[in-house]
């Protein structure tokens, strides 16, 4: 089910645990995408610098505070001419 709850945020996130301890729902996500795009100039990279996790609290769900655990890649870009 938390499978299907991820997706309906964002298809290409999924769901990789979920635990419900006392009053908290804490879910993990990551995303599925293999190459991710440069904000700077949009060339697509699959090479990853670092990960972190961001953690997002602000979510009610049956009277449990929900946290979405979210890591997140920081992606080398190939670009040359990229700054």
């Amino acid at each position: 089910m938390e499978q299907q709850l991820i997706k309906l945020l964002d298809n290409s996130l999924e769901c990789t645990s979920c635990k419900i301890k006392n009053n908290q729902i804490i879910l993990a996500i990551q995303s599925v995408k293999e190459k991710l795009s440069c904000p700077y100039c949009g060339c697509p990279s699959a090479r990853v610098h670092s990960v972190y996790e961001r953690e997002i609290q602000d979510i009610l769900f049956q009277d449990k505070q929900t946290i979405l655990l979210l890591t997140t890649r920081k992606m080398f870009c190939d670009n040359l001419d990229c700054t």
